[in-house]
């Protein structure tokens, strides 16, 4: 069991917010040599183990939000939230259980095929779903890594973590061989090809779209929280070109559309007389346009499976939400806008759609409930796979961080400084067309299409050495 949550904890360690990316390519070795040599069960078990730890540590920042933070807001205790956090560690673990399982019982077939394969369907299982979550996924240790990130334009962050999972698995088998040379090569054939990159990717030019402001606020929920409509819209700064603020900058809920003499893209909370909406409103001279949260976030935005989760109903946050409608896009001057607002970063849905016809795509997230700077990485990291698998730039506008902007190959163009007010003129480039959005829907059949050959492969462990070739040879009968 040692090994499973040592590589839980390598997997943690490489993650955003830290610096030791490098890790996720070893990551997996401890976990692959235990299941091994574990029977299906055991395996499950080792499997679960890997990434709850995985998980727990990358994540522990959302322990000091529900036992310290949200508290306060929502009116729970800090001990029903550590309750929610372990609940939540012991679900993201479960998903892990079956790879872990199967990991073992098809130990025997080909690790480059049934592993790779494996970690696919579990992170499709664990992203579907109205649970549905991305945390802690292997690609995100690559964030910044731009010719690693602009692979996911064809495959995906999932497409990524499955190579992530190979190179692993050929890691695992040149280390039990001992030949360390060929660590150093893979780490080269991985890193090195940067420098050979066109100067044009590493160093790209201005092209510019179109200029916009981005409004980091930098406020504490109490000032965030207790101001009225009428104070919030007289702190906005006045430009002469599209505002973006953070998400719910207006805390307390629109009843109708508010009227404001220059352009703002306002994270609002919105209600139309029926449904409470987290929304984003386009304002412009005589016109609001408005586009609300499709993807809603467990407990706190809604609640679940209401009959089996009913007890943890008091995660509750402002207010449960109503679904927006879909993904659709907002005019500003003939350009179009997508929107994400916080949690839909952490899905590719939108973004595939925003592929179709925007111009580029604004997230929007609230982030004043954080206390570790992992927790914004983390979060951020997203944003570079939504900017690369759907080639729009992206700008994340957030409260105290971080708030930046990513061109449409993933590439991280500039991050404002965490835990400062600031606003910023800024601009965004031209889109491309990617290849993922227009395959995404047929890249479940690689992982079938490699669990099915690894299955019914016929295959052997490598020699372990040079010497014990030789030795096969020397004895096998020449007559």
């Amino acid at each position: 069991m040692i090994y499973s949550l040592l590589s839980g904890t390598l997997v943690a360690l490489s993650m955003p917010g830290l610096p030791f990316h490098i890790l996720v390519w070893f990551s997996l070795i401890p976990l692959f040599e235990e299941l091994s040599s574990s029977k299906p069960l055991s395996g499950g078990l080792k499997g679960f183990v890997f990434f709850s730890t995985a998980f727990l540590i990358s994540h522990f920042w959302i322990l000091s939000t529900m036992t310290t933070n949200f508290p306060k807001f929502a009116g729970f205790s800090p001990s029903a939230g550590f309750l929610a956090f372990v609940l939540l560690v012991v679900y993201q673990g479960i998903f892990y259980f079956p790879f872990g399982f199967f990991g073992s019982l098809l130990s025997k077939k080909s690790p480059y095929l049934v592993y790779p394969a494996l970690y696919a369907f579990t992170e499709f299982l664990r992203e579907s779903g109205q649970m549905g979550f991305t945390g802690a996924r292997l690609s995100d240790a690559l964030f910044n890594e731009p010719h690693l990130v602009i692979v996911s334009s064809v495959v995906g962050d999932i497409g990524l973590s499955m190579i992530i999972v190979a190179v692993n698995v050929f890691m695992w088998k040149i280390l039990k061989r001992r030949e360390l040379c060929k660590v150093l090569v893979v780490l080269l054939l991985i890193y090195l090809p940067w420098q050979f990159f066109p100067d044009g990717f590493r160093n790209p030019s201005e092209h510019k779209m179109m200029s916009v402001y981005i409004y980091q606020t930098n406020e504490k929920p109490d000032e965030k929280y207790s101001r009225n409509v009428k104070e919030r819209l007289e702190k906005l700064p006045k430009t002469d070109n599209l505002l973006i603020t953070p998400e719910a900058y207006i805390a307390t809920f629109l009843k109708k559309p508010v009227h404001l003499d220059y352009p703002v893209l306002l994270g609002a909370l919105y209600f139309d007389g029926y449904n409470r909406y987290n929304s984003a409103l386009l304002i412009t001279s005589g016109e609001a346009q408005r586009y609300d949260k499709v993807k809603l976030f467990p407990f706190a935005e809604f609640l679940p499976y209401p009959k089996i989760f009913g007890f943890l109903k008091f995660l509750k946050g402002f207010a449960y939400y109503t679904p927006g409608r879909g993904y659709h896009l907002l005019d500003y001057k003939g350009k179009k806008i997508g929107i994400l607002i916080c949690f839909e970063s952490y899905f590719d849905d939108g973004a595939v759609e925003y592929s179709k016809g925007s111009d580029f795509i604004v997230v929007m997230t609230n982030d004043v409930w954080f206390k570790y700077k992992m927790a914004l990485w983390n979060h951020f990291a997203k944003s570079v796979f939504r900017a690369a698998e759907s080639g729009r730039w992206v700008v994340q506008v957030a409260n105290k961080g971080i708030t930046g902007v990513v061109d449409s190959f993933g590439r991280i163009r500039f991050t404002l400084k965490i835990g400062e007010e600031e606003l910023k003129k800024t601009w965004v480039g031209k889109p491309h067309p990617t290849i993922y959005p227009k395959i995404r829907n047929f890249l479940i059949l690689i992982p079938i299409a490699l669990l099915i050959l690894g299955i019914f492969s016929d295959y052997q462990e490598p020699y372990l050495s040079n010497r014990s070739i030789y030795s096969k040879f020397r004895q096998r009968p020449f007559l």
